[in-house]
């Protein structure tokens, strides 16, 4: 018999119908695995999509998988449920289950005065404008050339993760998993022309911040904000680890967009309708 994996158990408490599903999940747990607080071999999440990435934010660098219940309003990220989990534990409850590993950003901040902090983004890194809301100036150089300015609301920096997300919403285009690029999608740009683009995460992306509010800040994956002042840089590339994602067997990725992002679902059509 394989030996028991050690899997920590991360609940989002604050979730409708969480405690249902942590007990649920924990039934289908006691009996395949040892659940302590630091496991190393599997993470389970029981939440949203928020509580996967928070999770694979921290977990990263370990290199622990995670596995995402969702007990939240879409579950894009979090393909379980507390009864698919229960048909497919043998599966993936293990010390090696079939993983989905995605590439995650690595974002670092150069400011004016000389600090700098480095950060992850499983996601995305958005610059947000803030209050007082008036338009951004930021200036871009890819592989070390300099690029367009952009003047606007501010700018979605997404991994293939995070293409479905904020990225989305905006009019980004959507990335297959396991592609290792980054989408730079802006947000409201004073110019029609300036459209999303599509680079590999070593293309040393670099942005300037030419004008900002007071309120304009870096905001990762939702969950980190970085204020931000004229003159600060950043820089975007490839971190060290990437993220490993537990695969659910009947639910393929692109299933899932289909389903539940529904990508590219054609209008309803009227089965009586005639040419006339």
């Amino acid at each position: 018999m394989a030996e028991r994996p050690d899997v920590r158990l991360i609940t989002a408490w604050d979730r409708p119908g969480a405690r249902a599903a942590h007990e649920a999940v924990r039934q289908v747990l006691d009996t395949r695995a040892n659940i302590c607080e630091d496991g190393r071999d599997l993470a389970v999440t029981i939440g949203g999509d928020g509580t996967v990435i928070g999770a694979a934010r921290e977990l990263v660098d370990l290199q622990v998988p995670v596995l995402g219940v969702n007990c939240g309003r879409l579950g894009f990220l979090a393909p379980f449920d507390a009864d698919s989990l229960a048909t497919h534990a043998d599966s993936v409850i293990r010390r090696d289950p079939p993983c989905r590993d995605a590439a995650v950003l690595s974002v670092t901040l150069m400011r004016a005065d000389g600090t700098m902090v480095v950060e992850k983004a499983i996601n995305d890194a958005v610059l947000a404008a803030g209050p007082p809301w008036r338009m951004l100036d930021v200036a871009m150089t890819i592989e070390g050339v300099e690029g367009p300015r952009l003047r606007g609301d501010g700018l979605v920096v997404a991994s293939a993760t995070g293409s479905t997300a904020h990225n989305l919403s905006a009019g980004g285009p959507i990335l297959a998993p396991s592609a290792n690029g980054v989408v730079v999608t802006p947000l409201a740009p004073q110019s029609l022309a300036f459209r999303p683009i599509v680079l590999t995460l070593d293309a040393g992306l670099e942005l300037t911040i030419r004008q900002c509010n007071d309120g304009t800040a870096l905001v990762l994956d939702g969950q980190v904000q970085l204020p931000l002042l004229e003159g600060d840089k950043i820089a975007v590339g490839s971190h060290a680890h990437r993220a490993r994602f537990v695969l659910q067997p009947q639910e393929p990725w692109w299933q899932i967009l289909q389903d539940r992002m529904r990508w590219a679902i054609g209008p309803r059509l009227r089965e009586d309708a005639t040419c006339s």
